[in-house]
């Protein structure tokens, strides 16, 4: 019993300090320290650079069969994790009745988490640096599904086909050049994997500032 009480407040400590990231950035656009649209700039630093970054430096471990079997394991689980969630999604859909043009928004949301903005913050707080090199073989996965499955839920109907030129995308090229690297035993010399260690190493307070900063727009009621 005292393990488990031990084990939340560890747990609800690192949730906090991510509450408290978030505020910061609340604060500053509240106080107009920061300008809102300032956001959108901060957003695409996040995704195109220090998330890419991140993703490089978590799979900068060393090759073992344990590692590699627990990725196996993780992939197995990713696809049973995916068809289960696209069948939840058209069943609810149907089930709910939704207008045609609403049925891939819905579905969307149901399927596809905010796994690469906030997946990898909450993971690195929870689980430690170790977690991340099975979140980055994950978010693979969810890159391709959602720039490919994802968007043709959203452009249903509308004309829009998938455009594959859409899977070239930092997020994308880091998982798959990360885990080569791995596969390869390749390690990245010293002073450029302390760079890209750092462009890493502010994703996590980066992430949540903005969440904060895009809360802020909101008005305080709502």
């Amino acid at each position: 019993m005292n393990g488990a009480i031990t084990d939340f407040l560890i747990v609800a400590d690192q949730i906090f300090i991510l509450v408290l990231l978030i505020a910061a950035g609340y604060v500053a656009v509240s106080a107009k320290i920061v300008d809102p649209r300032a956001t959108r700039g901060l957003s695409g630093l996040l995704i195109n650079i220090t998330i890419p970054a991140l993703i490089v430096a978590s799979m900068q471990v060393p090759f073992t069969p344990e590692r590699l079997a627990g990725a196996e394991i993780l992939v197995l689980a990713t696809g049973m994790l995916y068809v289960f969630s696209f069948a939840l999604a058209w069943a609810v859909s149907k089930a709910m009745r939704v207008p045609a043009a609403e049925e891939g928004v819905l579905q969307f949301a149901i399927v596809f988490g905010n796994v690469g903005f906030m997946g990898f913050p909450v993971a690195l707080t929870l689980f430690g640096e170790e977690s991340l090199f099975y979140v980055a073989i994950f978010n693979l996965f969810f890159n391709v599904l959602v720039f490919s499955v994802g968007i043709a839920m959203l452009t249903e109907g509308r004309g829009k086909g998938f455009d594959p030129r859409l899977l070239a995308n930092p997020g994308i090229a880091a998982s798959v050049v990360g885990f080569a690297l791995f596969l390869g035993s390749v390690e990245i010399p010293g002073p450029f994997i302390d760079s890209i260690e750092l462009l890493g190493g502010v994703t996590t307070p980066l992430a949540m500032i903005i969440v904060g900063a895009m809360v802020a727009t909101f008005p305080a009621r709502e």
